[in-house]
Order: C-alpha cells, then sequence, then structure tokens
C-alpha cells in the first residue's frame, strides 16, 4: 500500500505546482520567470506545458482548490511572498487537497484502498 506522504510527494504536489505555473503564465510570465518564482528549473516548467508531468490529478475539477492557486498566483505575481512563504503555501494546497479527501478515489485507484473505511488524510492533514 502506497504511504499518503508518497501520494502527496509523487502525485498531489506536482499537480498543484503545474496548475500553479499554468496560472502565473496565464498572468504573462514565461517559463523562465515561473521557474524562478517557484524555486524549480526552466525544463520542470516545460514539462508541466507539455503534459509530461503533475498530469496525474486534474486539480481543475476541484474548484475550491483550484481557486485557492489562484489567489495564491496572484499574490506571486504582485511579489507579495517570499519564496519560503510560496513553499509553505504550496505544501498548504496539498494539505487542503488530502483533508477534504480529493484524494481518496485516486489511492482507490492506486491500492484498492476503501474510502468508506479510511479516515487517516482527514486526520493527519488536519489544518486548522
Amino acid at each position: 500500500m502506497k504511504s499518503v506522504y508518497e501520494i502527496l510527494y509523487r502525485y498531489v504536489l506536482p499537480a498543484i505546482k503545474k496548475r500553479l505555473a499554468e496560472e502565473l503564465q496565464l498572468l504573462g510570465f514565461t517559463e523562465r520567470d515561473v521557474a524562478e518564482m517557484l524555486s524549480v528549473s526552466q525544463p520542470l516548467i516545460s514539462r508541466y506545458n507539455r503534459g509530461e508531468r503533475g498530469t496525474t490529478i486534474d486539480i481543475k475539477q476541484f474548484k475550491d482548490l483550484d481557486l485557492k492557486i489562484k489567489y495564491l498566483a496572484r499574490q506571486i505575481a504582485e511579489k507579495k511572498l517570499d519564496p519560503i512563504q510560496i513553499y509553505s503555501d504550496l505544501h498548504k494546497l496539498a494539505a487542503y487537497f488530502m483533508e477534504k479527501r480529493y484524494g481518496c478515489k485516486f489511492h482507490r485507484e492506486l491500492d484498492g484502498i476503501d474510502p468508506g473505511r479510511c479516515n487517516v488524510c482527514p486526520t493527519i492533514f488536519n489544518i486548522k
């Protein structure tokens, strides 16, 4: 069985970063700009754009999370956040995803976990 932390690291964070990179580019930033803002490489942003990374989970389907990502993109664009704050906010968004049980269907597909019997993520990732 895959750990919830492995799912978070391998699937959720890349999907959130991909969505954030898309949003920053919609605000007019280049791949290079976005890479610098997110403290990642420009080739990684290019991989997001080509659909080679961060595509396992479609973040746009979670409207509340997508709104939070758009807000974060605006904060970054307005230079209101430093790299540590961006890093922290990305991880808060990932914890929010897990707390809301948005990954349960995906975890079921990976490992056969029964979401009706599992309460791990809302317990571990309670970010209140």
